[in-house]
Formats: C-alpha cells, structure tokens, sequence
C-alpha cells in the first residue's frame, strides 16, 4: 500500500501537469547476483536506469549483464573510486587544490571517458558521476576539455554552476550510511513526496532522482526499493524519461 504522504504528493503532481522521475545507482563494475536484481526490477517495472561504472575496475561480466537490457545508460564514475582525501578529511577521489594538480585527473577521467564508449557503445553518456559525490572546483572547471557535458552528484549541489556543463543529481538515497544499512520504506517515501511536492509548488525544477547502490543494499533496501518503483512506475502524472531524452542538453 503506497504510503498516504506520498499518494498525497503523486495526486497533486497528476493535478498540476506531472512530474519527473529517474534512477541512478552506483559504483557498477562487473556482473553480480545483485546487479541481476536491479535489472530484473528496472525490467519489470519498465523503467530507464543510469549505472555509474567505475572505469579501472570494468571487466567484461559487466557488458554481458547489460547485453539484454533495456534503457540502461552508463555515466564515468570517477577513475578507481579510490580515496585521496587527506587523513581527517571526507573520503574524495577528484582532489585537486589547483589547475596543475587537476590535470592528471582530468587526463585519467578523458580515457575514462573513451574507455566506457568503447566498452558500452550506444549506452555511454559524457557524464561523470564523482565517487562519494565530492569533486574539487578545478577539476570541475576543466571537464568541458576533458569531454564531459554533464555532472551528477546529490541534493540541491551546483557544482557545475557558470561552467556550461548540466547539473542534475539525485536526492532521494535508499542508504543510510551512518548505519550503512537500507532506510525503511515510510522515510524514503516521505523524502519523495517532500521532493515532488517542492516541483508541485516551483520551489525546485527539474526530474526527482532516486540514488540506489546495488552493491550495499540489505533486505530492507531491496523491499523499500520495489515499493518505490511500485509506488511510481504506473502512477498518473508520473513520466521517467529515458537517459538519451533525460539528459537531451548533452547533444547540444
């Protein structure tokens, strides 16, 4: 049974003119039981899915789970999705305090870029999707040289702003990570019906995004995953536009 808060929502969304949802899931690299399961719902509920693939750890299996899937986009998810953050600090894999130190990334996350068109062809958009969600400003501002036309992070973040690339994150995460569990259904439905209530009102544009990492998720992730896309999938109002339509600008 859909959560009343968030039936609320998707009725109001209906009466004002719909609203817009997509799908991104994290730190994808190869084939797994837990992919399997994320298609098999993607597929059963007909939606479009953006994977963000780790580049220098892609193999093979990974191509052969997608083979036969359909409206699954890939976006670069860093290089390695290592860490470089100082001791101390947020972990951050895209650290750079200046232009000079930017350009090795920059030069990593262009092969990257080239490697999963290769890999992925017809499926890879020019999308970087930093890992942890954190990228430094300089490497930021030279992403445009580097072949990106598009930034994902999360929230209301405008990392991209003034630099002509196109921003769109997602703001709903099916995680908890201080706990590092899968959040129960009621919280997740009502963090979505708080974020298509505010395109309801104009106090946010853009598509709702749901942020899923098949890798991590429990039982209590996997059920309250389901029953969102039950929830939405078929809901009046609701469109999920495919990643080549969702992020048309990057043609431009």
């Amino acid at each position: 049974m859909t959560d009343p808060r968030l039936a609320r929502a998707l009725q109001d969304a209906a009466r004002s003119g719909g609203v817009a949802l997509w799908w991104r899931d994290d730190d994808a690299a190869r084939g797994s039981g837990a992919l399997d399961r994320l298609l098999a719902l993607a597929r059963r509920y007909g939606l479009p899915v953006v994977l963000a693939v780790i580049p220098d750890r892609v193999d093979d299996s990974l191509a052969e789970a997608l083979a036969e899937a359909q409206g699954v986009a890939v976006a670069v998810h860093g290089i390695a999705h290592a860490n470089r953050a100082a001791a101390g600090q947020k972990k951050q894999e895209l650290v750079a305090a200046d232009d000079s130190a930017a350009q090795p990334l920059l030069a990593a996350l262009k092969n990257a870029r080239h490697v999963l068109a290769r890999r992925f062809p017809g499926r890879a958009l020019p999308l970087l999707v930093p890992p942890w969600n954190r990228i430094d400003a300089p490497v930021v501002q030279g992403l445009r040289w580097a072949g990106f036309a598009a930034l994902s992070t999360f929230g209301t973040r405008a990392e991209a702003a003034g630099t002509g690339l196109y921003q769109l994150n997602p703001e709903v995460d099916l995680m908890d990570w201080r706990r590092r569990e899968g959040r129960p259904y009621p919280d997740v439905a009502a963090a979505l019906a708080d974020a298509i209530d505010a395109r309801v009102t104009g106090r946010l544009p853009g598509p709702v995004g749901l942020l899923t990492h098949h890798l991590q998720h429990d039982e209590t992730a996997w059920a309250t995953l389901e029953a969102v896309l039950a929830d939405t999938a078929a809901a009046a109002g609701v469109s999920w536009p495919a990643p080549d339509a969702l992020f048309a600008r990057l043609a431009a």
